[in-house]
């Protein structure tokens, strides 16, 4: 089974249905509807739809597209696992037949249900009390005198002995299946890391964040949930050497700063805007790429702003390996991004290729690009957003990039550059034979 989506009448998006894959692209002109759909997809590949029985536009209100709902608003999502269909203002989800975690579900509830067991945390103190007691019960009953009261004391033991292993064995199979559940959920639905195009605001404002909460300054919320997570990731990463740039990032006395390659140490505010916009980027990612083995979403909106393209080139192949790998394996994670650089699409290219290629001599590919790099062909999905519709701009022959699709910038940009030469080209030959007539005016004029 494919993962698809198909989207009608929701803000820009008019009739859209494509594939969805592991690693997706979406490449067009502003306002064609790049950050609608990536953002949706946010939503319905996230935990929170399931997990929530939330009206579905509050659900995508953090997000600010609750207001691309129109009264003929289709939506119908297909995954692995589920199946959403939002119609007539209503929204539907149904599990896949056959698949695994609802029949853990079941097992799980159906246990609940016959053992009637507290929660973990209660449970387990009742355990530690159990163990004390018998603890106790074992010291005391070796200094009893009195041979009824110690027999008693033994038969007391054992009876909580019993039930402490009964009540073990019980809380060992909750955990498991409850582990079980948990790591179906990870293939069921993804955790999303939503990285947005805005994310240079939160070097400016994170320090005072609370306040401006407090004080109901209104910030979006996908924008707040950022900015805390751009927080915790600077709390626990405090240095960090970023090749792209070189430079190396600190946060000490709570100051984001910088030590260029000179020695010279700046703040991050004081940094040119590409610096500004790319830190909080890479920091959250860094965070979560060495510190959680769940499943996760990373959305990207405009990763390379203002970045120069060998930064770029280099910023595309950091986030692939970063995002899909994890200690040199491969993890169960997912990246989308939203751009309107073409530099991307060459880098991607790049990877799609080596990819291709590192099937037949993996040794001299890895030499040219690092092998975390490589992008396999069926996991990945590029799109060309344009007028509310949708166009794969992946070659089915080649499994690249089309060539179409990296020349279309330049070509747009040199057609002007084409017919200013032709302009020139018509002026020189115009002026050349304006001299050649005055020439042939002269010498009949001496005639």
């Amino acid at each position: 089974m494919v993962e698809t989506l198909q989207i009608k009448n929701f803000g820009p998006l008019k009739d859209v249905h494509f594939e969805l894959k592991k690693i997706m692209v979406f490449i067009g002109p502003q306002s064609s509807g790049k950050s609608a759909i990536s953002k949706l997809i946010t939503v319905l590949r996230s935990y929170s739809l399931i997990a929530t029985h939330k009206p579905f536009d509050e659900l995508l209100k953090p997000y600010n597209i609750d207001t691309f709902i129109e009264s003929n608003t289709y939506i119908r999502y297909s995954s692995f696992s589920y199946e959403f269909t939002y119609t007539d203002g209503k929204y539907s989800i149904g599990v896949v037949k056959g698949h695994r975690l609802p029949k853990l579900l079941a097992a799980f509830n159906e246990f609940e249900e016959k053992n009637k067991l507290p929660p973990i945390e209660i449970h387990s103190n009742i355990l530690t009390k159990k163990m004390d007691e018998i603890e106790r019960l074992q010291k005391e009953s070796k200094s009893e005198s009195n041979e009824s009261l110690r027999f008693q004391m033994i038969n007391k033991t054992n009876e909580l002995l019993k039930e402490l292993n009964e009540d073990l064995i019980r809380s060992d199979y909750r955990i498991k299946l409850g582990a079980s559940i948990g790591n179906e959920l990870l293939y069921f639905t993804n955790f999303s890391k939503y990285i947005p195009a805005e994310r240079i605001i939160a070097i400016h404002i994170v320090s005072s964040l609370a306040t401006l909460i407090a004080n109901d300054v209104p910030i979006q919320k996908n924008l707040i949930e950022f900015i805390s997570e751009y927080e915790k990731a600077r709390n626990n990463i405090n240095k960090l050497k970023i090749d792209m740039l070189d430079v190396t990032y600190s946060f000490e006395d709570n100051i984001d700063s910088l030590t260029l390659n000179d020695g010279k140490k700046i703040k991050l505010i004081n940094s040119s805007s590409g610096t500004q916009a790319l830190l909080p980027l890479l920091l959250i990612i860094e965070h979560y790429s060495t510190n959680t083995d769940k499943g996760l979403m990373y959305v990207i909106e405009e990763p390379v702003r203002n970045l120069f393209p060998i930064a770029q080139k280099n910023l595309t192949y950091y986030l692939i390996e970063k995002c899909l790998f994890k200690a040199g394996e491969e993890v169960n994670n997912e990246v989308i991004i939203t751009t309107h650089s073409p530099y991307i699409l060459s880098s991607i290219n790049n990877l799609l290729y080596a990819g291709k290629l590192g099937v037949a001599m993996p040794h001299r590919v890895s030499k040219i690009i690092n092998k975390n790099h490589w992008i396999n062909h069926t996991d990945f999905a590029a799109y060309y957003l344009d007028k509310g519709k949708i166009r794969d701009i992946l070659d089915a022959q080649t499994n690249l990039i089309s060539e179409n699709e990296l020349d279309s910038a330049s070509e747009d940009i040199s057609y002007d550059f084409d017919r200013l030469i032709a302009l020139e080209m018509e002026h020189k030959k115009s002026a050349l034979n304006g001299a050649t007539d005055k020439k042939k005016t002269a010498k009949l004029h001496n005639k």
